[in-house]
């Protein structure tokens, strides 16, 4: 029996798989793009929740869900658009080959989806945008656990071995992912500094001038710095990762050397202005049902605070999953006041740190409500 072959074998070389520099940086910022767009989007919705414009909405005679479906089709159709452009952009200007046209529309398309819905899950869970900012961030949560455990930790890539601040997602080098945290060299040098005069925050308001300062780092990033008394420009410093009054990991520098006995004892920031051991602290978290108030909570108690009080902001009491026990008490947030103010305290039934010498006075305070 004669005729054509079946089936033809042909010899050839299959591709690494392995994209180039100007591919890989594409589709990095083709995913940054996505996620910010689509977020940009959906997110928006809890922007509209809190000046109003979601309940005035929801009056109109339309079906409930159409809302929802209205922000998840335009936080879809951004992402698809956004991704679209980018990948053409690196097409036509960069020469990258991503493979077939229609396949990579599909996963575009596959990504947006997923994108819009890992987008609903974060605007489920938090309650403000920027909570939600903070939930999109895994590395802050890293320099909160750093800063309770006392150690100055930065991000350092160990494909190059280079080491960046502030914390990324990917190495601004060598764009590897495998990122670890590692503790690091606490020595920099004071390149310049500025003193606040004023601010839109309560909390500043009250503590002004405020000074921050660029350290050039002996591992080699340039990181802005929160500046105890005493630091000049040109000086060494020694930086530390302090809880501040959010309960976020932030960089505090102080002299290397013992400094000058001139400071003004008002100087700010103050070493009362930040947290360095939750050890046998008594300590209150002002909104405990945020995600960054459950994460402060955790790393709190699991680093030996004495007493945590958290706030719980449901109006018809305590939350049923919230089980006070000897170290964790909770209490329902005065929602008509702002903290920090002493109507705040008289509201919550709370004693006020600055106006009491009461002994249940908290050594340090969290609001994690923002």
């Amino acid at each position: 029996m004669t005729g054509d072959p079946i089936l033809h074998v042909t010899e050839g070389i299959a591709p690494a798989g392995q994209l180039s520099l100007r591919a890989g940086l594409v589709a990095g910022q083709t995913g940054l793009f996505l996620l910010f767009t689509v977020g940009f989007g959906v997110l928006g919705l809890l922007v509209e929740k809190e000046q109003g414009t979601l309940g005035r909405i929801r009056s109109i005679a339309v079906p409930q869900w159409t809302i929802i479906a209205a922000k998840a089709v335009v936080g879809f159709s951004l992402g698809v658009v956004a991704s679209a452009v980018l990948l053409a952009s690196g097409t036509l200007f960069f020469g990258v080959n991503f493979g077939t046209p229609a396949v990579v529309g599909l996963l575009v398309l596959g990504a947006a989806a997923a994108a819009t819905s890992l987008t609903f899950v974060v605007a489920k869970v938090v309650r403000t945008a920027e909570q939600a900012n903070v939930a999109q961030s895994i590395v802050a949560m890293v320099l909160i656990r750093g800063a309770a455990a006392g150690r100055f930790i930065l991000q350092r890539c160990p494909g190059c071995s280079n080491v960046q601040y502030p914390p990324r997602d990917a190495c601004h080098n060598c764009l590897g992912t495998e990122l670890s945290w590692e503790v690091a060299d606490r020595r920099g040098l004071l390149s310049a500094k500025t003193t606040i005069h004023s601010s839109n925050e309560p909390y500043f308001q009250e503590r002004l001038p405020w000074t921050i300062g660029s350290v050039a780092s002996m591992e080699g990033p340039t990181i802005v710095a929160h500046l105890l008394p005493g630091c000049v420009t040109g000086e060494p410093v020694v930086m530390e990762l302090r809880l501040d009054a959010a309960g976020r990991g932030v960089v505090v520098a102080r002299p290397a050397t013992d400094p000058p006995d001139s400071i003004e004892p008002s100087a700010r920031p103050s070493e009362n202005d930040f947290l360095s051991d939750p050890k046998s602290k008594r300590l209150l978290v002002t909104d405990g049902c945020s995600m960054l108030g459950h994460f402060v909570i955790a790393t709190l108690l699991g680093r030996g605070a004495a007493a945590v009080t958290a706030g719980c902001p449901r109006t018809d009491g305590i939350c049923p999953e919230h089980d006070s026990s000897e170290r964790l008490t909770w209490f329902n947030v005065a929602a008509d006041s702002s903290w920090p103010s002493r109507e705040w305290y008289r509201a919550a039934q709370l004693p006020d740190p600055e106006s009491t010498d009461d002994s249940s006075v908290f050594d340090a305070v969290f609001d994690t409500s923002n």
